[in-house]
This record gives structure tokens, sequence and C-alpha cells, in this order.
């Protein structure tokens, strides 16, 4: 369904805020924060010393300007599209489909990715807990 189908729906369908803009970041941010927070705090300790702090600071101050535009998009298409309804939107039904494809394609390997990190980093802290007791 395309942006202009969903908007000629009518008030009766249309979807309602329920997130503030502040609660919106929350929830960005905690994906953008993720798994990763399992094993990268410790990678950029182990390259970069007590510096990796710095690091994580300026990744979030460059992170908020995209989070904004996020909220400005979900504010003038209020679908729930994604992505993928602001490409419908922007360049047409072939390319929202397209950006579709790349999302789902982009997340299978996800679920791996947090099996291996977390299948390496339990192991040693089961290690190094029962050598500590």
């Amino acid at each position: 369904m395309s942006i202009n189908q969903a908007s000629a729906l009518g008030a009766a369908n249309s979807l309602r805020p329920s997130l503030s803009a502040l609660q919106g970041i929350g929830v960005a941010l905690s994906m953008v924060v993720g798994s990763g927070l399992l094993i990268l705090p410790g990678l950029g300790v182990s390259l970069v010393g007590a510096a990796a702090i710095h690091a994580w600071w300026i990744n979030a101050l460059l992170t908020l300007p995209l989070l904004l535009l996020f909220a400005r998009l979900g504010a003038r298409y209020p679908t729930a599209g994604g992505v993928a309804g602001f490409a419908e939107a922007a360049f047409g039904y072939r390319a929202g489909r397209a950006t579709e494809a790349l999302l789902i394609g982009a997340c299978l390997p996800g679920g791996a990715a947090i099996a291996l990190s977390s299948g390496s980093w339990t192991p040693a802290k089961t290690l190094a807990r029962s050598v500590l007791l």
C-alpha cells in the first residue's frame, strides 16, 4: 500500500501517535545499541583502553541527527511503512519493495552474529566465574 493509499483510508484507520519524541529516541537508541552492548565495550577497551568511552559519546552525538531525521519523516508520513515507506514516498513503489528486500536481507545474518558473539562471550564469563569462586 502506498503512502497516498494509506492517507486515503480516512481518519478511522489512521495511526494515532502513542510515543513522545523522547520515547521514540529511546526506542531508536535501544535498537542501535542492541546486542552490540554485549561485546563491543570489551572490544573497544581492549583496542584503545579508557578512551573507548569517548568513542561511545561521539557515536551517540553522530546518531542524533539521524534520529531527528526519522522523527521528522515519521511525523510527515504517519504510516507503518518505516524506512521502506519513506523510500516509496520519495522514489515510488518499486523502490519501496527493493528497500524492504534489502532490510530483510540485512537482518538475516543478524541472528548468526548474535549467536556467535554471545557464544564466545558466555563461556569466557562462565570460566571466569568458576575461577573466581
